[in-house]
């Protein structure tokens, strides 16, 4: 957990150089400066936060890197010179500098905001200025965090693409199951969402900030500082009463959830499907020597005793075997003690399981309530409007997947299908409503 500190921290310090250096040339030495300044570093850290704990939970190890018909991470790990690199932390780095252009995208807004009410109305106060800054922010989010996650879905989509291919007598070599469950994937779930998150948490910081600075000498009447109403106030809580109990029903189908390779003819007789399961017990692990050249130490054989959570052959106990080789680039070593959730493959017939494969860590889970913590968040900051932002952007994935994808691998024009689903952001971010 702390080797993977040093990139972070690296990359913290160089985002906050550049974000400093950025508003100074941009906007001069002003308040507006400083306040976006000190909005955006909160926000990079709010993201560096969350990524690097989802990078320690979800087991990341930076290596679910390809190029190409290259396994670049794989690679690196192997070349003398880059063999040392702190793989994992430099995917968290990643992820913050990559949101670190948002987070002060929606800083400058919100601190340029704030100055320009101020210089309109000059007698209005603090509170009242910070409560301009977030009714301006509220539509920089709705918009930014759609830009955010749709720059990753429109990254991925031929991966997004792969649940839909039948590769001959293979079957669906990667269905959507597996590749939720896939680090490369995972990761770039958790950028967006981690990134995005950064972005709302800048919002606000930079409000109360800014508001502070600028509006600095309070008024008798203060046209903005005005009270809420009763059903604004009773809105939040049953909101996030709401969201909890959605986003822990989502949790448990996940465990229900199983994948098939074969058609639904064959399913009657034939068995290869991905499942998930919890260790039950783990065997002391039998060392053999490795047959790879690099020599770094004795490959480990262990056998998992699991309960199936899902499949054709739920709540059965079976046995998988994992293998834990040091010569191998830790992608492919799966980590486990007694309790954990994993991925594995079944394959038989359905009068009984004939074999089990170790496929990966269980990160879907985590997923759900990563995704959960963004929606509360953007509910707390947005109210009424981070619940359309939330609504906005749940359909247009749903267009995306169940519609636009679907007509890609049809053959239809991918540019004329990608155009679908702009309207619907925009009518229930942009639409009429009543600041809250």
């Amino acid at each position: 957990m702390f080797e993977r500190l040093y990139p972070v921290l690296i990359a913290i310090f160089v985002s906050a150089v550049n974000t400093a250096l950025t508003f100074m040339l941009v906007g001069g030495i002003t308040l507006k400066s400083v306040a976006g300044i000190l909005g955006s570093i909160g926000g990079l850290l709010c993201t560096s936060l969350l990524a690097s704990l989802a990078g320690f939970m979800l087991h990341f190890t930076g290596l679910d890197v390809n190029f190409g018909f290259l396994t670049l991470g794989k690679l690196l790990w192997m070349t003398k010179e880059s063999s040392g690199w702190n793989f994992s932390g430099l995917l968290t780095a990643g992820m913050i500098i990559g949101a670190s252009g948002a987070i002060m995208d929606a800083s400058m807004a919100v601190a340029s905001a704030i100055e320009e009410v101020k210089k309109a109305n000059p007698s209005i106060g603090r509170w009242g200025c910070m409560k301009a800054g977030l009714n301006v922010g509220k539509d920089e989010m709705g918009m930014m965090a759609n830009t955010l996650i749709f720059a990753y879905i429109g990254a991925d989509m031929t991966l997004i693409l792969m649940p839909m291919i039948q590769f001959g007598e293979a079957g669906r070599v990667m269905p959507m199951m597996r590749l939720i469950n896939e680090e490369a994937t995972s990761a770039e779930i958790v950028q967006a969402i981690a990134g995005t998150i950064g972005l709302i948490m800048s919002i606000p910081i930079t409000a109360l900030i800014a508001g502070f600075l600028i509006g600095k000498r309070p008024s008798h009447i203060d046209e903005y500082a005005t009270v809420d109403s009763k059903v604004s106030k009773s809105f939040v809580p049953i909101a996030l009463g709401v969201i909890a109990i959605g986003v822990n029903i989502a949790y448990l189908i996940s465990h229900n959830i199983s994948a098939s390779q074969v058609d639904k003819k064959e399913q009657k007789e034939i068995v290869s499907e991905y499942v998930k399961a919890r260790i039950m017990e783990k065997s002391e692990p039998i060392e053999i020597p490795g047959s790879n050249a690099l020599g770094k130490g004795l490959v480990k054989n262990e056998v998992l005793k699991v309960k199936l959570l899902s499949g054709t052959f739920k709540n059965q106990q079976t046995l998988v075997q994992n293998v834990q080789d040091p010569n191998r680039a830790p992608l492919y070593n799966v980590l486990t003690k007694p309790g954990d959730e994993i991925v594995i493959k079944i394959n038989g017939s359905v009068d009984g399981i004939e074999q089990t494969i170790m496929v990966n860590y269980n990160r879907d889970g985590y997923l759900i309530y990563l995704v959960g913590l963004f929606i509360l968040i953007l509910t707390i900051v947005g109210r009424f409007q981070g619940v359309r932002t939330a609504i906005a952007l749940a359909i247009s994935i749903v267009i995306v997947i169940k519609i636009m994808i679907p007509f890609i691998a049809e053959g239809y024009n991918a540019v004329f299908s990608s155009h679908r689903h702009i309207g619907i952001n925009c009518t229930f971010i942009y639409g009429d409503h009543n600041r809250v």
